[in-house]
């Protein structure tokens, strides 16, 4: 069966038919309208209350946008972490399920701009959820999960052939960039499973806590890293939650800062691409870039930014002035919200 989860659209959507006294938050009658699922509203600001903080009316038109962007994180992330769990358990069979070798969400795309289950918005613009999937859906997939209370990671592959690869495991405090803890190990990528690579206790004396001299589970998260054991190209990453963000110590507000833009040059997407470079001073959850304006998509959204420096490639339907990508473009996180900062 299919599976799914309904956030709303990016004010970019919505804003087109909308008249801008209704873009305010809590949702005025107009845009309740637009929702034709009985108490779903309430279901996805119970979900973002789940994880994150809802804003209050005085945060205006910036509210407005958050509670779309929180609400489009929980859908990219249920979506992600059922997919996930299918992906993992196409070597086992649990209680009389598994072997599954397949899954399918509901849904691509939209017929009109409402809040609905879709992961491209009407008019093509892509969702957090569609650029989760390309990650989540590709042919191969480190996937980290907790488990007994051990930290345990799987990698996934539909290649046809075996690889030599080398699985990086860093755990972060939410506080700072540079890791506390981290360690690597080697292994051969069979063809065609699903592998567990890694294994763990996070708790206790010889825990990954007590070995990176985390604090608590609250200060911390882990990442994993896939490479290429030839040329050290990264195959795939990851991330291990260890609490709510709702309870996560010591993050802080980052400086998130476009420092250059380059292009236009040509890809195999588009033949009107362009390179844009952004710093951060912090851990920077769920980073999302948004270009008003200028149709196109970007090579990847919603990430969590844990080093100083990123690239990220915008590929435009149109080839507009640098300038102009310049002003459309905007960058935000989780702790740019107003009510989560």
């Amino acid at each position: 069966s299919e599976y799914g989860f309904q956030p709303n659209p990016s004010l970019e959507s919505i804003s087109k038919v909308s008249p801008a006294s209704d873009l305010v938050y809590p949702f005025s009658d107009i845009i309740k309208h637009r929702q034709h699922q009985m108490f779903v509203n309430l279901e996805i600001e119970r979900m973002i209350l789940e994880h994150f903080k809802l804003p209050s009316k005085d945060c205006g038109v910036q509210g407005f946008k958050d509670v779309l962007y929180m609400s489009q994180i929980v859908q990219a992330v249920a979506i992600k972490t059922e997919t996930e769990k299918y992906r993992r358990n196409q070597d086992e069979i649990i209680n009389g399920y598994g072997k599954t070798m397949g899954a399918l969400y509901w849904q691509l795309n939209d017929i009109w701009p409402a809040p609905s289950w879709s992961s491209i918005e009407y008019g093509g613009r892509w969702k957090m959820l569609h650029y989760y999937a390309k990650n989540f859906f590709s042919p191969v997939l480190v996937s980290p999960y907790e488990e007994n209370g051990m930290a345990i990671a799987k990698v996934i592959s539909e290649l046809p052939t075996s690889a030599p690869l080398t699985l990086n495991v860093s755990i972060y405090d939410w506080s700072q960039l540079k890791p506390l803890y981290s360690q690597e190990n080697s292994f051969t990528l069979l063809p065609k499973s699903s592998q567990v690579v890694f294994r763990h206790n996070i708790d206790g004396p010889d825990g990954l806590l007590s070995k990176s001299g985390c604090l608590s589970r609250n200060h911390c998260f882990v990442s994993f890293n896939l490479y290429e054991s030839e040329g050290l190209s990264l195959a795939s990453s990851n991330t291990l939650l260890l609490s709510e963000f709702n309870s996560a110590v010591g993050m802080q507000k980052p400086n998130l800062t476009i420092t250059s833009i380059s292009g236009p040059f040509k890809t195999e997407i588009s033949d009107c691409s362009y390179k844009i470079s952004l710093t951060t001073d912090y851990v920077a959850p769920f980073v999302w870039l948004e270009m008003s304006d200028i149709p196109g998509r970007f090579s990847e959204n919603g990430f969590f930014l844990i080093n100083y420096k990123a690239d990220v490639t915008f590929y435009s339907k149109n080839c507009p002035k640098k300038s102009d990508i310049t002003e459309n473009l905007t960058v935000m996180s989780l702790k740019n919200t107003c009510a989560n900062r």
